[in-house]
Parts: structure tokens; C-alpha cells; sequence
């Protein structure tokens, strides 16, 4: 029987929209059906539809293009139909099934919600791209849909109720007060028995329990803890014996933990048993959890203190901040003194340019370290040395090369210029990656600029000198960096250095300016002249002096190649960390040679074991904040932000509820936050902690 052909013209005419269903199903006949929530189909679809198939259901497509809403109400159990059906509002259309009922109301651009009680469906609130089959469509059972007493075709559509506002939250608090252990996820309500077990089948998986034991603890920990067990739950479970549930369930989190280990490229959790897998095999496992057990605890990695000039620029920096930023000072502290330097001075082949990115909230004091190197750069008219405060395009960040090869360019808020150089894709974008890492690299060498149509070259330029001092926001890191923008091989170029959010603000009674001794430290910098010539290219001759080390220094610098070489080596292929590594003795060179000046400002230095020490501690603060950053904010992946998003939302608090996570997290789908929840306590992020008053779940982060 065509049931849409037979019916559809008369739903269209009342400007419905209605598409076919398959005959005896609930499943659409047609693809992309839900553009047809927000459009009504045309004639021409219409008859095609009507003529396509020999059977067909009629369906109605809810929202916008029908202006309905339907609320289903399929609950089976007597007390929660006692309990919900007297709140729920009545309407003169109503379809029923083969169980429950419809009621049709108007539109009001509500979202599609679902309600829950231990896994069972209670009501839907049917929207947009939702559909509800019509009468007379022939249901799955066998029997015909109907209209219990009005059809939505008999009546003016203006004149169908609205539905009450907050009913389902009416809906949720009856339920948690008729069931206490009950608590939201997601818009639902569901038991927290899911919760805990996976919390203790993460411990489980953890300790190397062997599996029979496992299975064993969960099962009796079930009986004893949840009423009914969640094993032996048909509708929740897909068996009523325990032990198969309990293994499913089991099997499932060692693959979800280990998916995730995949994803951060640890090792991955082996399953041992009491039998099957022989002594052996079980010592080798535990040792290796026990070898990481004993790993020393990431140290609180500090930046060295400076000397001489950095050590005047930092100080100056923080007596007019009004929120005193050490790490933010530090930078720019070595932002100003580097540009000053520039082309004059060479150590191991390297320029001391340097790519600086501070990341601190907003209102953390980022913006102080900033304007007061600027106001330096100013008082002591060496502000030509200051180049773009952003980058529309390749050409403003190349073209002045020609009459500016030396400068540095401070990017106040670096979000939207990291975000564009480091997403991939766009021609634009490509561009702008690959010359901030050439001209990164081609300081102590030719850059050859951009090429134009006629052939001509723009920004060429032997030696270019160009620093960045840039800072952003967390979040603005968060958006701007990723996986991707590390292995480019960027972001390996730049130091980042993190702002505390906690420290109190002073008010600041006078603005110092720069003192007679910093200011002869800076000028005579400034107006250093290498004594000699260095044939450059060819016969072009350069004016830049080679540092040399002492001899401690030139052997610690040889243990820290060493060191980093084979941290190097060490390193898993595609290490999010190894682009980071690859570039740790190019730094220290560079840093090594800015203290060196810094230390000495009447005669030409040699770069000594402090000036190596200092500049070896800088890069480990360095490797240290990029390795929490990289744990914390950059990502692969949408699922693998949200993940990062809600762990660090728990972790940073005393507890953290369910609905609190829901509430804080609406942009993410409700199925996608009970999976990461989920994922969260595989993965040993995050534990059960306790229950509220209420009886919602308290998640608490594990420490390390």
C-alpha cells in the first residue's frame, strides 16, 4: 500500500512537510530527509516520492518547515507513568502506537531533548531534524497508526498549544525525588552505576588485576553496590548473565584506554589473566608499571636568573606591572636585548634572533612587558628598530626587509596570526609558516625573498634579522596551535614562557623610566661595531664578530649536546615533542650567546659555563611548559579539544558534578560528553570521588 501517495497531498496543502517512510518501518525512504525539517519539499519531489516506491509509511519532518513539535511519551513502567503523565500537558492532536502517545504542539525553535531513567527511554521532545510517522502509516508490529480523536489535518494549526517552559527540568527534579540515585548526564537521566564501575574497572586495568579476578570484583561489586546490578539489567546489558556483561564491559574500557594511549603515543595497557598468560609474562608487565611508577614527578622547572643587562630589563619591566609576571618580564627582557644585538654578534654559526610567545589570561598583565620594552626602544631612539605589530599578508612580513633588515615585530594578540600560519590549507597560510621558519633559519645566511610575477624578487636580503615577541590567551593558544603547526616545524622555533593567573595586582605609585647604568648597557650595544670584515658571500663582506666559548664552557656545551642528542634519539617517531627537541641545542646556542653580552657590556665576551647554565635552564623551563601545554591545549582532533577541555575543567577544581559539566560544556553532544566522562576515568584523568546531597557523582582529577 502507498500510504504517502495516498495521503501526502492533503498534509502538503496544509503546509506540512511530509516525506515517505518504508512500509512497516520507521526508518525514511529517502536520503538527506532532514533538509526537509527546515524546507517543505517541492512539487516536483513530491510526485517523484509519490510514484518511487509501491509501499510506503507517510512521516512528518518537525521544526521550522512543519511549525510542530512533538511530545512522545513511551514510558512502560506504572509508577513513572503515574508519577509524569499528571504534569504533562494536554493537546487536541494526539497519535498513538503500539504503546504511549503524541501530542502535537506548536513551534517555538525548541531543541529535540530526551529523558532517561536507568537506560529506559521516559519522554522525547521531537524537533528539529526529528520526524514522527503519520496516520494511517502501518507500524512495525503490525498495526496502524491512529489519531485518538482530532487529526492535525482537522485543525488550525495557530490554534495548538505551546508547550510549558522548564518541563523537562519539572519532569527531572520529580524523578530525582522519587529516585534518589539518580542524577543528569547530558540532558538524561540515568543511573550512576556506569560511573562507578568504570572507575573501578580503570583501577582494576591499572594494578594489573588479572582479568578473572577483574571480572570477579566487578561482578560482586555490582551486586553490592547497585539495586538493580547493572549486569543482570536486560535493558541495559544485551545478556542477563552477569559475567558476559561484566566482560563486555571490562573488554570495552581496556580498548577505550588503550585508544587513548594510542592517541597520546604512550604504552599501552597489556591484560593479564591467572592462567592463560604464563608467570613470566605477568612479572614483565608488572615490572614495567612498576618502572614507570618510580619515574620521578615532573620537577617545578624554574627559570635561571639573569645577569647584567636582562637582569635590568627584567626588573624595570615588573616595577611598572601592575601584576608581577617574572616569566613575561624574562622574555621580554630578552626580545629587546637580542634586537639590539642583531646582525653584530654570531655564536656556533647562530644569530641571536629569537621567536617569544607569552601566554597568560586576559587581565593576567601580558600587556606591561610589551609597552614597556617599547617605551625603552622610544627613550633611547632606537625605536626603528620596531617592525609590524601584526601580519596581514607574506608581503608586509617580507617586503620591508629591504630598508629594515634588522628588527622586531611585537604581536599584541598573536591568536589570529597563529591560528592562520598554522592551520593548514590556504596558499596564504602555507606561505606564512614557511617564511617565518625561513627567515628564522636564514639569519646567519641569504633569504631570498618573494618572487613576483615578472620575475622580479622583493626582500631579499643577506643576514635578515627579525624577532617576534608575541602573546595570546590560553584559549587563543589553544585555538591557534596544533599537532599539525608543531610537526610544520614553527612552533619549534619559539620559546614559550606561561603568566600565573593567581598573582595579585599592586598598584604602582610612580612609572620608573630607564636608569643612566641600563641605558649605557643598551647604547653601547647599540652602537657596537664589529672590528672586522667576514667575507660573507663571494667577495660581499659582512660586519659581524664570531663569539668564542671558554674552555668549561665549550665542554658543557658539548655534555648538553650529548644530553639533548640523545633525548633526540630516545624520543618514539612522531613524537609531538621531537620537532620541540630537534631545535633544544640551536636555542641554548643562541641564549648562551645573549647572556654572554649581557654579562659583559665594556668589552667583547666569551661565552663561559654561566652563560651555558643559563641559557640550558631557560630551554628546559621551555621543554617543561611546552610539554604541559601540549597536554593540556594542543590537539589532533575536535573529540581529542573536548577531551583536553573537560579534563582540565575537572582537574583544576575540588570536585566537579555531572550536570555541573553539562552545563559548562553545552556546545559539546551530550553522547560525545558521556563518552569523554567515560574515557576520562579509563584513562585514569579523572576518579568517582563521592555523591552529592542530591545523589549526582563528584569527579575529582587523579594526581600524578
Amino acid at each position: 500500500m502507498n500510504i504517502y501517495k495516498t495521503n501526502c497531498q492533503a498534509y502538503i496543502d496544509k503546509g506540512f512537510s511530509v516525506i515517505p517512510d518504508k512500509y512497516g518501518s520507521k526508518l525514511p525512504a529517502i536520503s538527506k530527509w532532514t533538509n526537509y525539517c527546515r524546507k517543505l519539499p517541492s512539487t516536483i519531489e513530491v510526485n517523484k516520492w509519490s510514484n518511487e516506491f509501491e509501499k510506503s509509511n507517510i512521516a512528518m519532518c518537525l521544526g521550522a518547515a512543519s511549525g510542530l513539535v512533538v511530545l512522545d511519551f513511551d514510558a512502560t513502567d506504572p509508577k513513572l507513568i503515574e508519577l509524569i503523565e499528571g504534569i504533562l500537558p494536554p493537546s487536541p492532536v494526539e497519535r498513538v502506537g503500539s504503546k504511549g502517545w503524541a501530542r502535537f504542539f506548536r513551534f517555538t525553535g525548541e531543541h529535540t531533548q530526551t529523558l532517561k531513567h536507568n537506560g529506559s527511554v521516559v519522554i522525547e521532545l521531537l524537533s528539529t531534524n526529528k520526524k514522527i510517522t503519520l496516520p494511517p502509516s502501518l507500524h512495525p508490529n503490525g498495526c496502524h497508526y491512529k489519531w485518538t480523536d482530532t487529526s492535525i489535518l482537522d485543525i488550525d494549526i495557530e490554534t495548538l498549544p505551546l508547550l510549558p517552559p522548564y518541563l523537562f527540568s519539572h519532569i527531572e527534579s520529580k524523578l530525582r525525588v522519587a529516585s534518589p540515585e539518580t542524577h543528569i548526564t547530558g540532558g538524561k537521566v540515568i543511573s550512576g552505576r556506569n560511573d562507578a564501575l568504570s572507575s573501578l574497572c580503570g583501577t582494576l586495568i591499572k594494578e594489573a588485576k588479572p582479568v578473572d579476578e577483574a571480572i570477579l570484583q566487578l561482578v560482586n561489586f555490582d551486586k553490592e553496590n547497585n539495586d538493580p546490578p547493572l549486569f543482570a539489567d536486560l535493558e541495559e546489558m544485551r545478556h542477563t548473565e552477569p559475567f558476559s556483561n561484566a566482560l563486555a564491559f571490562y573488554s570495552n574500557h581496556l580498548q577505550s584506554i588503550n585508544n587513548s594511549r594510542c592517541r597520546d603515543r604512550k604504552e599501552y595497557e597489556v591484560p593479564v589473566t591467572a592462567s592463560a598468560i604464563n608467570a613470566e609474562h605477568l612479572d614483565i608487565v608488572l615490572k614495567k608499571k612498576d618502572k614507570k611508577a618510580e619515574k620521578p614527578k615532573n620537577q617545578n622547572v624554574k627559570l635561571p636568573t639573569p645577569m647584567g643587562i636582562l637582569k635590568e630589563i627584567q626588573d624595570l619591566i615588573l616595577s611598572n606591572s601592575f601584576i608581577k609576571q617574572p616569566e613575561l618580564a624574562f622574555s621580554a627582557a630578552l626580545a629587546l636585548f637580542s634586537t639590539i644585538l642583531g646582525r653584530k654578534i654570531t655564536f656556533l654559526n647562530n644569530s641571536p634572533n629569537l621567536y617569544l610567545l607569552n601566554v597568560a589570561p586576559s587581565g593576567a598583565g601580558k600587556d606591561a612587558p610589551q609597552q614597556t620594552i617599547k617605551q625603552i626602544m622610544i627613550d633611547l631612539k632606537i625605536d626603528h628598530l620596531m617592525g609590524s605589530g601584526d601580519y596581514v599578508s607574506d608581503a608586509s612580513l617580507t617586503d620591508s626587509l629591504e630598508y629594515q633588515n634588522t628588527r622586531l615585530d611585537i604581536i599584541d594578540e598573536a591568536s589570529g596570526m597563529l591560528k592562520s600560519v598554522n592551520k593548514s590549507g590556504t596558499e596564504y597560510s602555507r606561505k606564512m609558516s614557511e617564511i617565518l621558519c625561513e627567515l628564522y633559519t636564514s639569519s646567519n645566511s641569504k633569504f631570498l625573498g618573494r618572487r613576483l610575477g615578472g620575475g622580479e624578487r622583493r626582500g631579499e636580503c643577506l643576514r635578515p634579522f627579525v624577532s617576534l615577541l608575541m602573546s595570546t590567551t590560553p584559549t587563543g593558544f589553544e585555538e591557534g596551535v596544533s599537532r599539525t603547526a608543531i610537526e610544520k616545524g614553527l612552533m619549534g622555533r619559539v620559546l614559550v614562557f606561561r603568566g600565573d593567573a593567581d598573582r595579585h595586582a599592586e598598584r604602582i605609585n610612580k612609572v620608573n623610566k630607564v636608569s643612566q647604568k641600563l641605558e649605557s648597557m643598551l647604547l653601547f650595544w647599540n652602537s657596537y661595531e664589529p672590528p672586522v670584515a667576514v667575507s660573507f658571500s663571494g667577495n660581499i663582506g659582512m660586519d659581524y664578530l664570531e663569539l668564542e666559548a671558554s674552555k668549561e664552557g665549550g665542554q658543557r656545551l658539548d655534555l648538553i649536546f650529548e644530553e639533548l642528542d640523545t633525548m633526540r634519539r630516545g624520543a618514539e617517531s612522531g613524537s609531538d615533542m621531537l620537532p620541540i627537541i630537534a631545535r633544544m641545542f640551536q636555542q641554548t646556542c643562541k641564549l648562551a650567546l645573549i647572556h654572554a653580552c649581557s654579562r659583559e657590556f665594556t668589552k667583547i665576551p666569551k661565552v663561559e659555563i654561566e652563560d651555558v647554565n643559563f641559557a640550558y635552564k631557560a630551554i628546559l623551563y621551555n621543554f617543561h611548559i611546552f610539554k604541559q601545554v601540549l597536554k593540556c591545549s594542543i590537539h589532533g582532533s575536535d573529540y581529542e579539544a573536548s577531551y583536553k577541555k573537560m579534563r582540565n575543567y575537572v582537574v583544576s577544581r575540588e570536585g566537579v558534578t555531572s550536570s555541573q559539566l553539562a552545563n559548562n560544556f553545552r556546545n559539546i553532544l551530550p553522547r560525545v560528553r558521556k563518552e569523554i566522562i567515560i574515557d576520562m576515568i579509563d584513562s585514569q584523568d579523572i576518579k568517582v570521588d563521592s555523591r552529592s546531597e542530591s545523589g549526582r557523582l563528584i569527579y575529582k582529577g587523579v594526581e600524578e
